[in-house]
């Protein structure tokens, strides 16, 4: 298992939805692979990003964002 921390890099309004550089969300996952390039990662960071900003969850997964990945020590 692996904690990820995911930070928006550069801000903007994508799909209806506004991101400010900074935001950021913490998810675990099962692999220790990049949680947004392989396996449903983005569920798991849309549905973290939905959840604390009340972002819909749907428009947030079609959104091809700049992040910042961290993996965290668990």
């Amino acid at each position: 298992m692996a904690l990820w921390k995911i930070t928006v890099k550069n801000g903007g309004n994508v799909n209806g939805l506004r991101l400010e550089a900074g935001m950021s969300v913490d998810i675990s996952t099962n692999s220790t692979t990049d949680p947004i390039r392989y396996g449903d990662g983005m569920l798991a960071i849309a549905d973290a990003f939905s959840e604390k900003y009340d972002f819909d969850a749907r428009k947030f997964r079609s959104m091809n964002m700049q992040y910042h990945l961290e993996s965290k020590k668990m």
